[in-house]
């Protein structure tokens, strides 16, 4: 019941009906306690954060978002880790917090790059060549076009 609910709030999302797709993933999130599924909790706390910035709710992102990023880095789980940066960088740049996006983009790229990991081309795709109000765009550009060609590069 917990995957299945949780993916229809993954579809919800997808369809542009973040609050319906919030309560899904929150009724997931119980279904995966209950059967004390950790990293089922853990995914289920980063797809509520997503819900909640998708919904404009910076603030109550940022709570869940890091929620799960500390569990996930407790619990060595390094694709979990990055896929939180990911969206907490996303929700301090809504936030206009650069210094504090670019500290959670730059690692999120650094381990993007590893080769034989599957979320490689997330990176490319989730952040853009620079942020504005950092003076950092040329850099920016630079870094995205190093992860391409690293990306790019055969295993």
């Amino acid at each position: 019941m917990a995957q299945i609910t949780g993916g229809l709030g993954e579809a919800f999302l997808e369809s542009g009906l973040p609050e319906v797709a919030l309560d899904k993933f929150r009724e997931s999130l119980n279904y995966f306690r209950l059967s004390k599924a950790q990293r089922g909790v853990q995914a289920m706390i980063w797809s509520i954060g997503r819900a909640q910035y998708a919904s404009g709710n910076y603030r109550e992102a940022l709570e869940n978002l890091q929620e799960a990023r500390t569990d996930a880095a407790a619990n060595n789980d390094p694709a979990l880790v990055a896929f939180c940066d990911d969206f907490l960088g996303r929700t301090y740049y809504a936030l206009n917090d650069y210094p504090a996006a670019l500290s959670h983009f730059n690692p999120h790229l650094t381990d993007m790059k590893r080769p034989g990991t599957s979320w490689n081309g997330r990176a490319l795709r989730s952040h853009g060549p620079g942020l504005p109000g950092t003076g950092k765009f040329g850099e920016g550009l630079e870094q995205l076009r190093d992860r391409s060609r690293e990306v790019s590069r055969p295993c």
